[in-house]
C-alpha cells in the first residue's frame, strides 16, 4: 500500500470515528431529554392526583383534552361529560364571566394568571376556588397548552369573613363606648378613634387619625406618657395608666385619666397600642365644687351655736378637734352666751372623733369662761373614753354638769331655766 493510500484510509477512518461521536452525543442527548421528558410526565401524573388541589390542562382555548382525576373526584363529573369544555359547566355561572375574563387577559398577555371562582363539588356545595392558570409555550414559542391548579380557599375566606365581621362588630361597640378609645401606632400615629374620642377632644374622627398623640398632650405631661410609652414597647412594663391633660381643637384643656396597653404579634413583636381614655374634666370640677361645699359646711358646722329659747344655747361639735377649733369653740360660745343673756350653755362632743388630753384641757377651759359669764355649763356626749381621758389628767370638773347624751343634758337645761337657776 502506497503512503497515498495509506493516508486516504487514516482520514477515512478518523472521520468515521467523528461521526460515531456525534452519533453517540446525538443519542446520549436524546436519552437525556427522554428522561427528562418521562420525569416531567411522572411529575405531571403524580401532581394530578394529589389530593389537596385540583389539576388539569387544557388547550390554548380551554378544552380538557386529558384525564385528570383530581378535576373529577372534586366536580362529580363522568369522564366523557368533563372533557373538552364539559368542565366549565362547574363553574358558578354568576362568576363564570369575570373568571373568562381574567384569563383572556392572560391569553392576550401570555401570563399566568389568578382569579377566585366558586365550583361546584360533587355534593352540590359551590365551594371557594383559588385557580392558577400558567401557559406552556412549545418549542415555537406559541402557548399551546394551559396548566390549571385549584385550591378549595372556603374554610380560609371563612375565617376571613368572621374576622372580618368580628373585628367590625367590636369596632361597632367600641364607637358606642362612652369612653373614648384609640388604635395608636408605634410611631405615636392615631390609626383608629372612637366618637366619643372626637367629642371629648373637639376633632371629628377622620382628623384625629392625622394627628399624634403627642400633638394634643399637654406640654407638661408629654414626657412622662413618652417615657412610659417607649418601656412598653422595650416590653419593660405591659401597661400603665396615667392622669393627664389632653389639649382639645380649642384650646381648652381636658383632665383624662388614661389607660395604655399593647397588642403583639404571635412572635412577641408590637404592633399598635390599645388606648383608653375617660374624661375626668366634670368629675373633678364636680368633686371639687363638693370639697369645697363640704369645708364651708363644715366651718359652719365646726362651732355651731343653736339657740332654744332665749335661755339655752347649744353647740354641738362634731369632728376632730385641734388649738385652732378649739378656740373658735371658746369664742364663738362665749360671744353667744353674752349676746343672748343665756343661762345654760350645753356642749355636746357626741360628733368628736378623739377626746384626748388636749381636748380635754380645751373643754374645760371653755367650761370655766362660762361659769364666768354667770352661765351653767353641761357637758354631754360623755363616753366611756372620755370619762377615762378626765379622769387622767384630774379634771376639776366642779361646777360643771355632765350627761350621756344630748336629750337628757336638754331636759336637765329646761328644769335648771323653769327653776330660774
Amino acid at each position: 500500500m502506497t503512503t497515498d493510500e495509506r493516508d486516504s484510509t487514516e482520514r477515512t477512518r478518523t472521520e468515521l470515528e467523528r461521526r460515531i461521536a456525534e452519533l453517540e452525543e446525538q443519542l446520549q442527548a436524546a436519552r437525556a431529554q427522554g428522561e427528562k421528558a418521562r420525569r416531567l410526565e411522572q411529575r405531571l401524573h403524580t401532581l394530578t392526583r394529589a389530593p389537596s388541589h385540583i389539576v388539569w390542562i387544557t388547550t390554548a382555548d380551554g378544552a380538557l383534552t386529558a384525564e385528570s382525576s383530581s378535576l373529577r373526584a372534586f366536580t362529580g363529573m363522568g369522564e366523557e361529560e368533563i372533557l373538552r369544555h364539559g368542565w366549565l359547566k362547574a363553574l358558578h355561572l354568576d362568576e363564570a364571566g369575570p373568571s373568562r375574563a381574567a384569563w383572556e387577559r392572560a391569553q392576550a398577555t401570555r401570563q399566568a394568571c389568578v382569579v377566585e371562582q366558586r365550583i361546584q363539588r360533587h355534593d352540590g356545595a359551590h365551594r371557594d376556588v383559588e385557580l392558577r392558570a400558567a401557559p406552556v409555550a412549545g418549542e415555537d414559542g406559541e402557548v399551546h397548552e394551559w396548566v390549571w391548579l385549584g385550591t378549595d380557599v372556603t374554610e380560609r375566606n371563612l375565617a376571613k369573613r368572621e374576622q372580618r365581621f368580628n373585628a367590625e362588630r367590636f369596632w361597632q361597640m367600641i364607637d358606642g363606648a362612652p369612653i373614648g378609645m384609640a388604635l395608636v401606632g408605634l410611631n405615636g400615629l392615631f390609626i383608629r378613634v372612637n366618637r366619643a374620642l372626637g367629642e371629648m377632644l373637639g376633632y371629628a374622627p377622620e382628623e384625629l387619625v392625622k394627628l399624634h398623640f403627642q400633638d394634643i398632650t399637654h406640654p407638661d405631661d408629654l414626657q412622662i406618657d413618652v417615657d412610659l410609652v417607649d418601656q412598653v414597647i422595650r416590653g419593660e412594663i405591659a401597661r400603665y395608666d396615667l392622669r393627664k391633660r389632653y389639649v382639645r381643637k380649642d384650646g381648652s384643656v381636658v383632665n383624662a385619666v388614661l389607660h395604655v396597653s399593647m397588642v403583639r404579634d404571635e412572635l412577641g413583636e408590637p404592633i399598635h397600642f390599645i388606648s383608653q381614655i375617660v374624661d375626668m374634666t366634670e368629675q373633678e370640677r364636680a368633686a371639687a365644687a363638693v370639697i369645697e361645699s363640704q369645708r364651708a359646711r363644715l366651718a359652719e358646722l365646726s362651732t355651731p351655736l343653736i339657740p332654744l329659747g332665749g335661755d339655752i344655747m347649744i353647740m354641738p361639735l362634731i369632728g376632730a378637734m385641734d388649738p385652732e377649733r378649739t378656740a373658735q369653740v371658746l369664742d364663738t360660745l362665749l360671744a353667744g352666751i353674752a349676746g343672748a343673756g343665756a343661762h345654760v350653755a350645753i356642749l355636746d362632743i357626741t360628733g368628736v372623733v378623739t377626746v384626748d388630753e388636749q381636748v380635754a384641757s380645751g373643754l374645760l377651759q371653755a367650761a370655766r369662761a362660762v361659769r364666768l359669764l354667770g352661765a351653767q355649763m353641761v357637758l354631754s356626749g360623755i363616753r366611756p373614753d372620755v370619762a377615762r381621758t378626765l379622769v387622767a389628767i384630774g379634771a376639776d370638773l366642779s361646777g360643771i354638769v355632765t350627761y350621756g347624751n344630748l336629750q337628757a343634758a336638754i331636759a336637765h337645761a329646761m328644769k335648771a331655766v323653769r327653776r330660774g337657776a
